[in-house]
């Protein structure tokens, strides 16, 4: 069963969504040998697969959806500068402010630019 409910009334709006940049299917060569293969590959397989239905299910629906990757988080101040990408060209395990990733996908409401994308964001 798949439930998709957002907003006052459950309709309409613009759904970002923050995951772990390893746990894409299209990123996961990105990261070092270790996260990828047991980290990500072992210990967490099944929350893996979870994220990946549920992207594959997004990406069959019609709503505005927008999935944000993230590398590691901190509970650093926001930098307000980092990197935002959906082509691949951010690699690695680096690290963001859990505020500058808020800020961002706060942002995202009001915008079209990343809709029905999935992108990475990373300093």
């Amino acid at each position: 069963m798949n439930i998709i409910v957002f907003g006052p009334t459950g309709g309409t709006g613009q759904l970002p969504l923050e995951r772990a940049i390893e746990t894409g299917r299209e990123t996961r060569g990105d990261v070092g040998w270790f996260a990828r293969n047991v980290l990500f590959g072992f210990l967490l397989r099944n929350e893996v697969a979870d994220k990946e239905a549920m992207e594959r299910h997004l990406g069959s629906t019609d709503l505005d959806w927008i999935v944000v990757r993230v590398s590691r988080l901190t509970d650093a101040a926001a930098r307000g500068a980092f990197r935002v990408a959906d082509d691949r060209s951010i690699h690695g395990m680096g690290k963001i402010a859990r505020s500058d990733v808020a800020d961002f996908m706060l942002a995202q409401l009001q915008s079209n630019t990343w809709l029905r994308r999935k992108l990475v964001i990373a300093y």
